[in-house]
C-alpha cells in the first residue's frame, strides 16, 4: 500500500501541476462575486402629478464592500430612468414637496456625516438646508412647503463609574472601562449604539436653524405626519415610566409645533406606528395591533378621528398583515 501511494506521488510530480480547463461558456451558478453586481430598488416615492416616480438605487462597490446609494427617477409613461442624484457619496429616502417642485432628500455629497438637501426641480439646483451634528432620518413635508420635519439622534452622555485616574505622559492603557444601561444597547448591522435618544426637529425649507420638538430620555420614530394647517406633527413612540422594558408598546402623539406640547392619541396595549392624517385632517390612519402576548400576531390598518375617538380596525377580515 505505501508502494502504490508513494508511485502516485512520483507519477503526479512528473507530469507537473494540474491546470485549469477555461471555461467554455459563462457560468450558471450565482456566486460571492456576482453580488457586487446585483442592483436594488428601495423607498419609491410618487410625484404628486403621478408622472414620475424617485426612488433609491442601491449597488455595491466591490473595492470598499459597501452599499452605494444613489436617486433616480422613472417616467410612469414610459419607464425611462434618469439619475437625478448621484456621484460621490450616497443619496437617499427622496421627498416630494406637495406641489412637486421640489425634492428633499438626505445626501453625503460633502464628504461628510449625512445631511439634508433640498433639490429645486426646474432649476437642477441643490441647497444643504442645515448644518447638523447626526443623520436627519423621517423626511416629512408640511403641506404649505414652509417647513420639513425629520427624526434626529440627540446625543446624550455616557453612563461612568466616577472619573479615570490622570494618565501619565506617554503611558500606554487599555481602553477605558463602558458603562452599559440601556436594555436595547445594540443591534444587526449597526453594532454598539451611539448614547442618545431619537427626536422630533423641524426646520425652515429654505435653510436655518433646526427647531427640536421633542425632549426627554424617550424615542420617537417616523414616518412622521402632518396635520393640513400645519399645526401638529404626527409621530410614535413610547413615553410610559417603563418603556425600556415593554419594547413593542408604542403610541401615537400629537406634537405641536408651536410651544411642543406632546399629546397621545392611543393608550393601549401594543404597537401603535406610521401615523398618516387624511387629507381633509378629520382622520389619522396607522399600524398596530392589540398586543395579546403571542408569538405572533397580524399587523392591522386602524382608523381614529382627529380627537383620538371612535378608533377601529379596517381589516379584521385579512389574514395577513397590513
Amino acid at each position: 500500500m505505501r508502494s502504490l501511494l508513494l508511485a502516485f506521488i512520483l507519477a503526479a510530480a512528473v507530469s507537473g501541476p494540474t491546470q485549469a480547463t477555461p471555461a467554455d461558456a459563462p457560468a450558471r451558478k450565482f456566486e460571492g462575486r456576482d453580488l457586487f453586481g446585483l442592483q436594488l430598488a428601495t423607498d419609491p416615492q410618487v410625484r404628486p402629478d403621478g408622472l414620475a416616480i424617485a426612488y433609491t438605487r442601491v449597488s455595491y462597490d466591490i473595492m470598499s464592500d459597501k452599499g452605494r446609494q444613489s436617486i433616480w427617477l422613472v417616467d410612469t409613461a414610459t419607464g425611462a430612468q434618469t439619475p437625478l442624484v448621484a456621484g460621490a457619496g450616497s443619496h437617499s429616502s427622496p421627498r416630494w414637496s406637495r406641489d412637486g417642485k421640489r425634492l428633499a432628500y438626505i445626501s453625503t455629497a460633502d464628504g461628510g456625516r449625512p445631511q439634508l438637501y433640498v433639490r429645486w426641480m426646474q432649476t437642477g439646483q441643490s441647497a444643504r438646508l442645515a448644518e447638523l451634528v447626526e443623520a436627519p432620518d423621517d423626511l416629512a413635508w408640511s403641506h404649505d412647503g414652509t417647513s420639513l420635519a425629520f427624526t434626529q439622534l440627540t446625543p446624550d452622555e455616557k453612563p461612568t463609574l466616577g472619573a479615570a485616574p490622570t494618565k501619565p505622559a506617554g503611558a500606554q492603557w487599555a481602553e477605558p472601562l463602558e458603562v452599559i444601561t440601556e436594555v436595547i444597547y445594540r443591534a444587526d448591522g449597526a453594532g454598539y449604539l451611539k448614547p442618545g435618544y431619537t427626536h422630533v426637529y423641524v426646520v425652515a425649507a429654505d435653510g436655518g436653524a433646526p427647531r427640536q420638538l421633542t425632549f426627554g430620555a424617550y424615542n420617537e420614530t417616523g414616518p412622521l405626519s402632518w396635520s393640513p394647517d400645519g399645526k401638529f406633527i404626527y409621530a410614535s413612540g413610547n413615553r410610559t415610566e417603563n418603556w425600556r422594558r415593554d419594547p413593542v408598546n408604542s403610541e401615537i402623539y400629537r406634537i405641536s409645533v408651536t410651544d411642543a406640547a406632546i399629546e397621545p392619541m392611543t393608550t393601549r396595549a401594543g404597537p401603535d406606528n406610521a401615523p398618516a392624517v387624511s387629507p381633509d385632517g378629520s382622520k389619522i390612519a396607522w399600524l398596530s395591533y392589540e398586543d395579546k402576548l403571542l408569538g405572533y400576531q397580524n399587523t392591522r390598518l386602524y382608523l381614529m378621528e382627529r380627537s383620538g375617538g371612535d378608533a377601529r380596525s379596517l381589516t379584521d377580515s385579512l389574514d395577513r398583515n397590513v
